[in-house]
């Protein structure tokens, strides 16, 4: 019987959090470009490179370059 309590009460926590997770995703939208990486450092300098007048293939190259540096 405690077996099937602790269960059920996991159950309860699982089904909590999926019903929540509708309200912590907040898609982003943009018109002109965006960069998104591990760490913020490399997203800012992908971030740069498109601000520059970088293209995607520039600001991509860059970004893994910083995330080699920062995440050996």
């Amino acid at each position: 019987m405690k077996k099937i309590l602790i269960l059920l009460s996991f159950a309860l926590v699982i089904e909590a959090d999926i019903l929540n997770r509708d309200s912590i995703i907040h898609p982003a939208v943009s018109n002109s470009g965006m960069v998104v990486s591990q760490h913020y450092l490399a997203t800012e300098v992908g971030k740069n490179i498109l601000d520059q007048g970088g293209n995607a293939i520039d600001a991509s190259v860059a970004v893994a370059f910083a995330l080699a540096v920062v995440l050996p």
